[in-house]
């Protein structure tokens, strides 16, 4: 509240903070991550072209090569990360099927 009694709300005095050297980081931080997210996709989209017709793989069979590779890169890099960190690891029901423990 402010001192006349009128209740002021989180929004109007987030609104009336300037930018500061953190918000640009943020935001350069979320660009890199945009533009290589990006960059990813659209590699991946060639790159399944030139397999599908290399090895003359249905869309079937493309979707489950794919999915299959991001599932290894997933699990490599989620199994050393909270390890390191101290965190232990718990079995996820999503990951059931496949008898990996993964980080939830």
């Amino acid at each position: 509240m402010s001192t006349y009694g009128t209740p002021v709300t989180v929004a109007a005095k987030l609104d009336r903070l300037p930018l500061s050297g953190f918000h640009y980081k943020l935001l350069t931080i979320n660009g890199c991550a945009w533009a290589f997210d990006a960059f990813d996709v659209g590699l991946i989209t060639f790159i399944a072209t030139a397999l599908s017709e290399a090895w003359q793989l249905s869309s079937a069979q493309v979707g489950i090569l794919l999915s299959s590779g991001l599932r290894f890169t997933g699990i490599l890099h989620l199994d050393r990360t909270p390890a390191s960190a101290g965190i232990s690891p718990v079995a996820c029901p999503a990951g059931a099927g496949s008898g990996s423990v993964e980080h939830c």
